[in-house]
């Protein structure tokens, strides 16, 4: 199912998942709906680690109720449909850079899973800035505590 990446492949994945986030659906969940081996898979399109083979594209396109071709599309063109999350995705570019979240946790199933959240966008710009001074103390302390076992 997985292939070689695309030059969109990251902004398709991130919109995947941020589609898959907003049906409340976890990565098993899907991979079930569409057919794929496994989470490992949805995991490494949603990252943009892998690209879906063309044959795979119609089953995620009819999980998300999508217009056939569009994912094609959006891998060849880095286009995202209109109605399939693009003004979401743009409200979700502000609001993370509002919280000021890093690009590695773009992704992060937590930041989904706010950002796919009905809260407003104040409150989600919020709890973003929480999670993340929460999530910068919990690296930090497991780097200290990692550093002592080596020692």
């Amino acid at each position: 199912m997985p292939r070689r990446r695309s030059e969109h492949a990251e902004r398709v994945g991130e919109w995947l998942a941020l589609l898959r986030a907003q049906r409340g659906w976890t990565q098993k969940e899907l991979a079930a709906r569409v057919g794929a081996a496994g989470d490992r898979t949805v995991s490494n399109v949603e990252t943009g680690a892998t690209e879906l083979a063309p044959a795979s594209r119609p089953a995620w396109e009819q999980a998300f109720g999508l217009p056939s071709g569009s994912v094609t599309d959006a891998y060849k063109r880095g286009r995202i449909p209109e109605d399939g999350a693009a003004p979401q995705a743009d409200r979700s570019d502000a609001i993370v850079s509002k919280a000021g979240i890093p690009d590695r946790y773009r992704r992060h199933p937590s930041v989904l899973e706010v950002l796919a959240s009905e809260l407003p966008d104040s409150d989600k710009v919020q709890l973003l800035k929480i999670w993340l001074t929460q999530q910068m103390a919990f690296e930090q302390t497991f780097d200290t505590l990692r550093g002592r076992a080596a020692t």
